[in-house]
């Protein structure tokens, strides 16, 4: 039992022990530690289980950036650019480029599964559903470092979004944020 657990917990640090995933980071970093490598402009952060750092800077010239990395329990998870542009133009034009840039750095992304509307929809597949109905630029996932991160390019709206995350990111999410309802509900009824 003993041996099992020593094995689990030593295939769970080497996830998080590969080489520089972007921006010369890794998964599993803490806020400090990517504080003393991020060179953008410091933006703000917040706290708890789940906590953010935001910077601001030029992911390509003349365009302003948002940057947020992302951390579970103090452990680097995602990292999200959010480019925001008014002039619908400008969007595709950003949205092609970085497309080109991203399949020249990684090869082509992943072919979207045919959506079953006779079945209920994640929200994620509601998301995708949406984006082909409202007039999105576009939406493409790749899988790189060893299937150990997820890339998605993302535009709507004004906003272009460059998602990379830890391949668990979205299931340890979601438990954060479980874990969270649970304690609100559960300090409400202390209270009663």
């Amino acid at each position: 039992m003993f041996r099992s657990l020593i094995i689990v917990l030593l295939i769970a640090s080497t996830a998080f022990a590969e080489e520089y995933t972007i921006r010369n980071t890794r998964w599993g970093m803490t806020p400090e530690e990517v504080k003393k490598i991020e060179k953008w402009k410091y933006g703000w952060k917040t706290e708890g289980n789940l906590s953010k750092l935001s910077y601001t800077g030029e992911l390509k010239k003349g365009v302003e950036c948002y940057l947020t990395y992302s951390f579970i329990d103090n452990k680097l998870m995602s990292i999200n650019y959010r480019m925001i542009e008014d002039a619908e133009y400008k969007q595709i034009l950003l949205f092609s480029f970085f497309s080109d840039s991203l399949v020249k750095k990684y090869g082509q992304p992943e072919k979207p599964p045919p959506l079953d509307l006779s079945k209920k929809l994640s929200d994620d597949q509601l998301l995708e559903l949406v984006s082909r109905q409202d007039g999105t630029y576009g939406r493409k996932r790749w899988k790189i470092h060893g299937g150990q991160t997820g890339l998605v390019l993302f535009g709507i709206s004004a906003t272009l979004n460059i998602t990379y995350s830890h391949k668990d990111f979205n299931r340890l999410k979601r438990l954060v944020e479980e874990n969270k309802k649970r304690d609100e509900i559960y300090n409400l009824q202390d209270d009663l």
